[in-house]
């Protein structure tokens, strides 16, 4: 089994069910796996090409109109061409979009599988409150008029004309093919219920049975006389050809005990109508036993709704509040980390402020002190080279002998008389 094979036999029609191509499709998925192992590229890909078929005979499932048409495209209007049995028309809305006109593909635990008119022809699952009548109002949904939706309701238009161009008893040929076999299995209940009813009535008198047809006299004359259970009268509202061929033949079909009854019965219904039948005890043998099966049921599932209702509940409060003590407990963490970061951040910029002045402040002081040393070499220098008095350390204008000035003559006469008289080197 190869992909050539499986070509060749599409292409002959040779498939009749898709379950066919699905069990080729997953030998040769086999045989790739057998031969080129299982964690092979090739055993991946051939995994990957069933997954693609095993999606694509869902959707030809689901609607093969539908996939025939989305995948030949013969036209821009191919989307509006009407499927068999047609699809249900709504409006959906997605979340962050406005109600738009769509198809409902299919409908799955309350969530509508909807395919989108205009555009791209996109699909989504929306909830059922999402979900309006397709004879809603643009005013009523707010929808604003733009080109997007004026093609998409543009294809809704169409869509619709050829819906209308449709005969109705080709709409939905698989409903007329479910009702057309509905009447057999009604006639085949019937039928046994006419043999049960036949051996009943082996063992019941005369009289009984001219009270029976008395009170059957509306009934027509082309039943069989086992039609008159209440399980056939549900299908005589909306009888069939079928249904009036397989009652004839069931009565073609019946004993020659029951024709003999039957046609015994004509003078004793002369008679019946003379004598008045007994109502009580017809009335006590024929009344069925009251059946309160419909309230057991729904007060079980008006129970059982109740309960999933309360489960619900509890289990999206206790949700609810797991999701709340999650959330408080990211945040409390979200909010540590962001508070350890931003003291971590300020400190280290607190740190680099503190270097950069205390550098700043050293630099300014090394220029300070080298200002200070070059100007105090400067004033040193200058004082060395001035003269100064000996006796009051003024600054000297007149030279007295080689280390001795004096400001002034107060000051020589001064130091003369007090020592220098002695030392003075010019008196030598």
């Amino acid at each position: 089994m190869d992909l050539t094979i499986i070509e060749d036999k599409t292409q002959d029609n040779i498939y009749k069910r898709l379950e066919e191509f699905q069990a080729d499709a997953q030998t040769l998925v086999h045989n790739v796996v057998l031969y080129y192992g299982v964690h092979s590229t090739l055993a991946d890909m051939a995994r990957q090409m069933l997954r693609d078929c095993s999606y694509d005979l869902g959707e030809i499932r689901q609607c093969r109109d539908c996939y025939r048409t989305s995948n030949e495209k013969r036209d821009r209007f191919w989307f509006c061409q009407p499927c068999d049995p047609p699809h249900e028309l709504v409006f959906a809305k997605q979340k962050g979009f406005p109600y738009w006109p769509a198809k409902v593909i299919r409908i799955n635990n309350g969530v509508h599988d909807v395919r989108f008119f205009g555009g791209y022809h996109q699909r989504a699952n929306i909830e059922k409150e999402y979900i309006k009548p397709i004879t809603t109002s643009l005013q009523q949904l707010q929808l604003k008029r733009t080109a997007a939706l004026n093609k998409a309701l543009e294809e809704l238009k169409r869509h619709q004309q050829l819906l209308g161009q449709i005969p109705n008893k080709d709409l939905s040929p698989k409903k007329a093919k479910n009702n057309r076999s509905r009447p057999p299995s009604a006639s085949s209940s019937r039928s046994n219920s006419g043999s049960r009813s036949r051996s009943r009535k082996g063992s019941v008198s005369s009289e009984e049975m001219s009270q029976n047809e008395v009170e059957d006299g509306n009934s027509s004359q082309d039943e069989c006389p086992s039609s008159s259970s209440p399980k056939t009268a549900r299908f005589k509202d909306a009888p069939t050809p079928e249904d009036h061929n397989v009652v004839s033949s069931s009565c073609q079909e019946s004993s020659p005990s029951a024709k003999v009854t039957v046609s015994t019965q004509t003078h004793k219904k002369l008679l019946a109508a003379l004598i008045p039948p007994k109502p009580a005890k017809v009335e006590e043998k024929e009344t069925p036993p009251s059946c309160d099966c419909e309230q057991k049921y729904s007060k079980m599932f008006k129970e059982f709704k109740e309960r999933l209702e309360a489960e619900q509940k509890e289990e999206k409060e206790r949700s609810l509040r797991e999701l709340a003590e999650r959330l408080r407990q990211d945040f409390e963490e979200e909010k540590q980390r962001v508070v350890t970061a931003a003291l971590e951040k300020a400190q280290l910029e607190l740190g680099e402020a503190k270097r950069k002045s205390e550098e700043q402040l050293r630099a300014a002081q090394q220029m300070e002190v080298s200002e200070l040393m070059d100007r105090h070499r400067m004033e040193v220098s200058e004082i060395k080279k001035k003269q100064w008095c000996y006796n009051c350390e003024a600054e000297a204008i007149y030279h007295c002998c080689w280390n001795t000035s004096y400001c002034s003559v107060d000051c020589q006469q001064v130091h003369w008389h007090k020592e220098h008289k002695r030392t003075c080197r010019r008196k030598r």
